[in-house]
């Protein structure tokens, strides 16, 4: 039976309806016009904290935008001016990062007539207390893209080692003889290293004069970590570790296997094949004090200009290959 204002009472007789209370139903209503006022009230706070919010984050967010725009001016500028520390003051705290960091302003130098670092901001994002910045670099007279990501911290902005949300899930794939284990941030350079780097290695081979017998897989990793460099595996495993080609400088136009990184792959190429043609025990090292470093050395350098012409002829071997042929 529902609920009705006037109440029905059942008697032998019949229904009689008896009137409700006008005290009792003037004193629910008004209870339910302070619970309605209540609501409204805590709805308008809520939406006016939302509002304050919202206005806040905007001040916020160009605030923070122009703060990075010149942090980022002044680290290009330390760098077009060689101060190695003004750039290193901008560096996040950290021994590793800013010995890495030094490396990579001694780099910079290195480039300094043919590098113009003009501080060209292409794009930039900040989320929360972290940002990247993408900039335009013209190297030997082409434009380069160049990726940083930075902090924030008390001292403002600093630039820092890239998240590992950067890099998205950790993959693997087989080709030919490689198996390959990287990130999905760096799967496009995979795709692209996959088919050059079997003809660098086959054409290694046939330059050493190597059987064609099957030979041990070759792990290569592509790893997120600015801190460490490119090199096989100390154990003597057939491990060729490779940093991800998006800490260095890419080419624009969406090639993903620029300059920096073909010479990256082709000396460690060369490198593996020169020591195992120099050193009959393939994975160890030969000894300093015989003539086999000097010989491996020549030999890696020779190597890697005949897969990578732009690298370096070597000062013994190619002459003897300009005299004798490629036989000699």
């Amino acid at each position: 039976m529902g609920i009705k204002l006037d109440w029905e009472v059942e008697e032998d007789d019949g229904w009689d309806e008896v009137p409700e209370d006008q005290a009792l139903a003037a004193a629910r209503r008004a209870r339910r016009r302070r619970l309605l006022n209540i609501a409204l009230g805590v709805i308008a706070l809520i939406a006016l904290a939302a509002l304050a919010v919202t206005a806040r984050l905007r001040q916020v967010s160009p605030q923070l935008q122009t703060q990075l725009e010149s942090t980022v001016d002044a680290e290009t500028l330390a760098l077009r001016l060689g101060s190695r520390s003004a750039f290193l003051a901008l560096q996040v705290e950290g021994d590793d990062w800013r010995s890495a960091q030094s490396a990579t302003f001694d780099a910079y130098q290195a480039l300094a007539p043919r590098l113009d670092v003009r501080g060209e901001v292409i794009a930039s994002e900040i989320d929360g207390e972290t940002a990247r910045v993408t900039l335009r670099e013209v190297l030997d007279g082409q434009p380069y893209q160049v990726t940083w990501f930075y902090v924030h911290t008390r001292q403002g902005w600093q630039h820092a080692p890239p998240p590992a949300a950067a890099w998205g899930e950790r993959l693997q794939s087989t080709s030919g003889e490689f198996v390959y284990s990287y990130y999905e941030a760096d799967s496009d350079f995979v795709q692209a290293l996959m088919p050059r780097l079997e003809g660098w290695w086959q054409q290694a081979c046939e330059l050493t004069g190597c059987h064609p017998s099957p030979r041990t897989p070759v792990h290569v990793v592509v790893h997120p970590d600015p801190l460490t460099g490119a090199g096989w595996s100390a154990d003597g495993r057939a491990r060729l570790s490779l940093p991800s080609p998006l800490f260095g400088r890419l080419p624009e136009g969406g090639q993903v296997l620029g300059a920096e990184a073909t010479a990256t792959v082709t000396r460690a190429v060369a490198g593996r094949w020169a020591q195992a043609l120099t050193y009959p025990d393939r994975w160890k090292p030969p000894n300093p004090s015989s003539d086999l470093p000097w010989v491996q050395a020549e030999l890696a350098v020779w190597l890697q200009h005949k897969l990578d012409e732009s690298a370096p002829a070597s000062g013994f071997f190619s002459p003897l290959e300009d005299e004798f042929g490629s036989g000699f």
